[in-house]
């Protein structure tokens, strides 16, 4: 039980009580509840058969843990005893810790308190070995729910490529950093692409490769043909749907790769207004 006043030291009070032997001096030890004799010197109240005994007079205590009596009990004394502990004002928690609303106390350490901050709105309180207190803010779990969008558009310009390895679309990536390892990252990529042949024979080639940072993901291929065997440059439309597990809680960029095969001069991915290429990542919580 707790005790004590505004502007005292507070107390943890314990009422020890025993039967003790007759010609009991030293008492110490569980009573006859099993609860330990533990007081603060000074602080402790010491009855026998009722009657409150006076220190040094009728009895002495100076360890904290063991109550001499001067004279031996009797048979049929009961002796009970009110041991006060003083609680250190250094381990009271103080109202000016908490210096926001929602604020909640955490630990560090054994028997070091720490106040955590209240997190963003719509998060919850998750475990975290790996920070101070052992806890964190994290949004809620929510699983096929979309936590996160993000898109971008190429609009610097058309993008042409004459390499033969996969190359970045300039201006078409995007990076997502996602709130959970568990999470899965939904992309969707649109684009009108086009591969020209000025040498004659009508075939035009084209790679694409939807990547995530150096690992591609999935590809795609276009081989086409004119059989007037005429020079010829020729369009078509480019879909790329993908679900990506990346296991990360880092920022994660996605992007288009590109590059020409065989007969192809160029290949472009067109930026006009009409057929815009378009990069847009959802995070799919778990």
């Amino acid at each position: 039980m707790a005790t004590g006043r505004i502007g005292t030291t507070p107390v943890l009070q314990v009422r020890w009580s025993k039967a003790p032997s007759a010609g009991t001096t030293s008492l110490s030890g569980l009573d006859d509840n099993s609860v330990s004799l533990v007081y603060s010197v000074g602080y402790e109240a010491v009855y026998r058969n009722g009657v409150l005994l006076s220190r040094t007079n009728d009895y002495t205590a100076t360890d904290g843990t063991t109550v001499t009596l001067i004279d031996a009990t009797i048979a049929g004394d009961i002796i009970e005893i009110f041991a006060n502990q003083l609680v250190p004002l250094t381990d009271a928690i103080s109202k000016g810790q908490f210096t926001a609303k929602a604020a909640l106390l955490s630990a560090t350490a054994a028997s070091t308190p720490a106040v955590l901050t209240v997190g963003a709105n719509d998060t919850v309180l998750t475990a975290d070995s790996s920070t101070a207190t052992g806890l964190k803010w994290a949004a809620a779990a929510g699983g096929g729910k979309i936590l996160q969008v993000v898109n971008t558009t190429l609009t610097s310009g058309n993008f042409t490529t004459t390499s033969t390895s996969f190359v970045d679309v300039t201006g078409l990536s995007a990076s997502i950093t996602p709130v959970s390892t568990g999470s899965k990252i939904m992309m969707f990529l649109t684009a009108t692409c086009f591969a020209s042949n000025t040498s004659g024979g009508g075939q035009v080639d084209m790679r694409f490769a939807l990547v995530r940072t150096s690992t591609i993901l999935t590809e795609a291929r276009f081989d086409l043909e004119n059989n007037t065997g005429t020079s010829t440059g020729l369009g078509l439309p480019l879909t790329f749907t993908y679900v990506d597990s990346p296991s990360t809680t880092s920022a994660t960029t996605y992007k288009l790769q590109v590059k020409k095969v065989n007969f192809s001069n160029e290949v472009t991915v067109n930026a006009n207004t009409t057929n815009k290429a378009m990069l847009t990542l959802m995070e799919i919580g778990a």
